[in-house]
This record gives structure tokens, C-alpha cells and sequence, in this order.
């Protein structure tokens, strides 16, 4: 049976594949001196058993799927956005309240729809006990559905969602 690989300079010769089987070799003598890097910069010595594991941990490692290095980036970048993003929403969140509570301190009108309700209640003396009460119901559903609901965001689409 004819060989055609030439061990004086360690390729494959003479059949078609050659280029592909070569590459495959210069990939596993390129694994097995970064075995042997890792182990010497680690101090820890060659032997059959510690080359053998380590060159495994290099396969390994090499084989995990990975996305292009652009995919992750872009990924990472919107993660990190829509992190800020969700920061950003909690810091308008609590610096609305802190306002609303400033301006309840003062005695400032408030903008809530809920505010409306009520105070139109007290300016039509409505002295019936079921329109008192659809109010005050109407208003608890609407501090349910958004507390800090202010005039100013009240559209069809936005009573739609009570």
C-alpha cells in the first residue's frame, strides 16, 4: 500500500485533497505548541497527561459557537442602551412624583386626572350619592390603570387601555 504522506517535512503529497488535509495538520501542530505555551507560561510541566488535557481545553474552547464579533457588539450596545434607557424611565418616574408631592406641599393645583374628578365633584355640589360615587369609582380605575395619568396624556387611545 502506497503512503503519501512525507514525514521528513510532514505533509500530505499526491492525492487530491492534499491542501485541505495539510491545513488540517498545520491546525493541529498549531494546537499542540499553544498547549505546550500554556502549560510552560503556567509552570506547570509537559507531560502526555497535562498536554493531553490541555490541548482538549484548546478544542474546546475553539469549538463553542460563537456570533460574529459584530453581532455581539451591536447586542451588547443595545443591552446597554435599553439598560440606560430603563434607568432613564425610573428617573422620570420618581422625579414626576417628587414634583407632584412639591406641589401638593404648596398647594398648587394638581394635573391628575383623578384630581379633575374630584374637584368636579366639589364645584357641581354634586349631592346625589351615585354620582359621588361613579366618580370616586371612575377615578380609582383610572389610579389602577396609571397613577400619574396627567390631563395632558389623556387621549381616546389612552382612556381605550381603562
Amino acid at each position: 500500500m502506497a503512503t503519501h504522506f512525507n514525514t521528513s517535512n510532514g505533509k500530505v503529497n499526491e492525492v487530491m485533497n492534499a491542501p485541505e488535509l495539510n491545513s488540517q495538520i498545520a491546525g493541529v501542530v498549531t494546537t499542540i505548541e499553544t498547549a505546550i505555551r500554556n502549560l510552560t507560561i503556567n509552570k506547570i510541566t509537559i507531560s502526555k497527561e497535562a498536554l493531553s488535557s490541555e490541548y482538549d481545553s484548546i478544542l474546546a474552547a475553539s469549538q463553542q459557537p460563537t456570533l460574529p464579533a459584530t453581532v455581539k457588539n451591536i447586542k451588547s450596545h443595545i443591552d446597554f442602551l435599553e439598560m440606560q434607557l430603563a434607568s432613564l424611565l425610573a428617573q422620570v418616574t420618581a422625579k414626576q412624583t417628587e414634583i407632584r408631592k412639591e406641589k401638593q406641599k404648596l398647594g398648587i393645583s394638581s394635573d391628575l386626572v383623578t384630581h379633575y374628578f374630584a374637584l368636579y365633584a366639589i364645584v357641581k355640589k354634586a349631592n346625589a350619592k351615585a354620582t359621588l360615587t361613579s366618580y370616586r369609582t371612575t377615578a380609582l380605575l383610572i389610579s389602577r390603570f396609571n397613577a400619574n395619568l396627567s390631563m395632558k396624556e389623556v387621549t381616546t387611545q389612552t382612556l381605550k387601555g381603562v
